[in-house]
């Protein structure tokens, strides 16, 4: 997991970065990575920022993927 973001309200995210997720060896470390944290983070909301355009298979669990053009441009990514 790259970060742990917590907002002034209590509410925690769980926030992986990558550039492609292509790959399914990539693929699989990326989620991996947030669902390991999130198993210390349990009430914490899972995103997957990626830079290049996905659309592959569904990821895993409840991970929300954003374009990283869009995540950075958006005033309130929640």
């Amino acid at each position: 997991m790259d970060f742990l973001a917590r907002r002034f309200d209590g509410r925690e995210e769980l926030i992986q970065v990558c550039a492609d997720l292509d790959d399914p060896g990539t693929r699989e470390r990326e989620t991996r990575a947030l669902l390991d944290a999130a198993q210390g983070h349990p009430a914490a909301s899972l995103h997957l920022v990626c830079l290049e355009p996905y659309a592959g298979p569904p990821l895993p669990g409840d991970i929300s993927l954003h374009p990283a053009a869009a995540w950075l441009l958006d005033a309130d990514p929640s």
